[in-house]
């Protein structure tokens, strides 16, 4: 038997954004773009944070250049309005380039 699954069209949303970056008219419309024009119905709201070396234990999640909780909330709200589905997709860059 063929199980015939929902169509699903995502496309990452934010990835290299910083802090200051995620609210606001361009970053609305880039969304609104996305979800247009690419007619995608699922969004990875993709945000990174810092660690200093990749044997460090402390992630550095509220600083500069982290988005903060606001902005990946607004981002969440805004995909939700154009009736986009949202997955969460933090990640942990280390600081000294490895």
């Amino acid at each position: 038997m063929i199980q015939h699954f929902p169509y699903i069209a995502g496309m990452t949303w934010g990835w290299t954004g910083v802090r200051g970056t995620w609210r606001g008219e361009k970053a609305e419309k880039s969304m609104e773009l996305m979800a247009s024009r690419l007619s995608v119905n699922w969004t990875a709201i993709t945000f990174a944070a810092l660690q200093d070396h990749p044997q460090a234990t402390e992630i550095r999640f509220r600083e500069h250049p982290t988005v903060t909780d606001d902005e990946v909330i607004a981002a969440i709200a805004k995909a939700k309005q154009l009736g986009l589905n949202v997955c969460l997709k933090p990640v942990v860059n280390c600081a000294n380039g490895t």
